[in-house]
Order: structure tokens, then C-alpha cells, then sequence
């Protein structure tokens, strides 16, 4: 791939930043904490260069390219979630009026008095 470079045990990935946000590059970043030492470098308004050194003995190539992969995982991820954010706003309001606990609270009055004792006269 292009925007991958291997040197010196390090494999840096060219990003563009008009494609893929700084916000993005942190998530797909985060990833890979737990399997290299992690540093950033560019200009956050035009490219950032990612460079991971593998923790182990890892193939960089496929650090690369699975680090591209997180960046298309989590710039759908944010896309899918733009798109469903006024869905999920809607669902949201909905349930915390539906759990209002004064209105479930008049709801138990309600039903408290329409429960029949069986030795009452049914009138």
C-alpha cells in the first residue's frame, strides 16, 4: 500500500486528514495500544503520519494494513452514527418520559384503585 512505509522496525502510515479526522485516527489508534508504542506526527490539517512499533515480534505490513482497516471501521462507525443520531436523540427522550418516576408513581394510584377486594360489594 501507498501510505504504508516500513524502516527500522517502525511502520508509519501517511493519513489524510480530509478523509480520515483526527478523531477517527485516535479511535482506530486506540486499537493498537495493547500491541505497540504509538506516535503521531504531521500537520493535523493537511496529513498526520501514524508510526507503530510492534510490543512483539509482529509483521509490520499487516500492523499497516490492519491499521487502515480500524481507520474504515471507525469512520463508518462515526458516519453510521451521524446518520442515527436524531434517532437515537427520539429514543432516548422517550425513555426517560416514559421512566418519569411521578408519572410512574400516578400510574400505581391509578391501578391501586381500580384493583377490586374481592369482599367488597361490587356496586
Amino acid at each position: 500500500m501507498q501510505n504504508i512505509k516500513i524502516k527500522n522496525g517502525i511502520v508509519k502510515i501517511k493519513v489524510n486528514t480530509s478523509i480520515y479526522p483526527l478523531e477517527t485516527i485516535y479511535s482506530a489508534l486506540y486499537v493498537f495500544l495493547d500491541r505497540a508504542y504509538v506516535l503521531l506526527d504531521g500537520n493535523p490539517k493537511k496529513n498526520v503520519i501514524v508510526n507503530l512499533k510492534p510490543k512483539c515480534d509482529e509483521d509490520l505490513n499487516i500492523i499497516g494494513q490492519e491499521f487502515n482497516n480500524e481507520l474504515i471501521n471507525y469512520a463508518s462507525y462515526k458516519e453510521i452514527s451521524e446518520r442515527n443520531k436524531e434517532v437515537k436523540k427520539i429514543l432516548l427522550s422517550r425513555a426517560l418520559l416514559t421512566n418519569n418516576p411521578q408519572s410512574v408513581q400516578k400510574q400505581l394510584l391509578e391501578e391501586d384503585e381500580e384493583v377490586k377486594i374481592p369482599w367488597e360489594d361490587d356496586q
